[in-house]
């Protein structure tokens, strides 16, 4: 926490701008009183969406390339390095959504509304056309080799 002190104009019978204290969070604070307040069971399930995702998508790469090296030692290495680089990279994207989705919010919570439908439209549009485009055309579903 830290306490600032800085002037607003308040409209108290014309009196001039005074200073106020104000005591601002810091975001560490905000995301500890968010994670009490979540209770054990949401963020238990929150993490397992997490895992899986993060094993979904970059568990494969991970793996191929440990079948390369020899060494454990080079490979616990390589697995905390990468572990590290996946979580800064999804940190940061995660951080630029949240950033446009509070930029869109302050246009009117219409906007964002829209915006929420129009991305899990077009998120299940293209799962669609994936499980299309494998299950058919590729011929996973029909038992097609190519």
């Amino acid at each position: 926490l830290r306490t600032t002190e800085h002037d607003h104009a308040h409209g108290h019978g014309g009196a001039p701008a005074h200073s106020h204290r104000h005591v601002h969070e810091g975001a560490l604070v905000r995301l500890a009183r968010g994670a009490r307040s979540a209770g054990r069971a949401q963020l238990l399930r929150s993490l397992g969406v997490g895992l899986v995702h993060g094993l979904a998508g970059s568990g494969a790469v991970a793996l191929l390339a440990l079948a390369a090296i020899p060494d454990a030692r080079t490979a616990v290495f390589y697995l905390l390095v990468f572990g590290a680089g996946t979580l800064a990279g999804m940190l940061a994207i995660s951080a630029l959504m949240e950033r446009s989705m509070l930029s869109l919010l302050r246009c009117g919570v219409g906007a964002a509304r829209w915006m929420s439908a129009g991305t899990g439209a077009l998120s299940v549009a293209f799962g669609l056309w994936v499980m299309y485009r494998t299950g058919w055309v590729d011929g996973l579903f029909l038992g097609l080799t190519r």
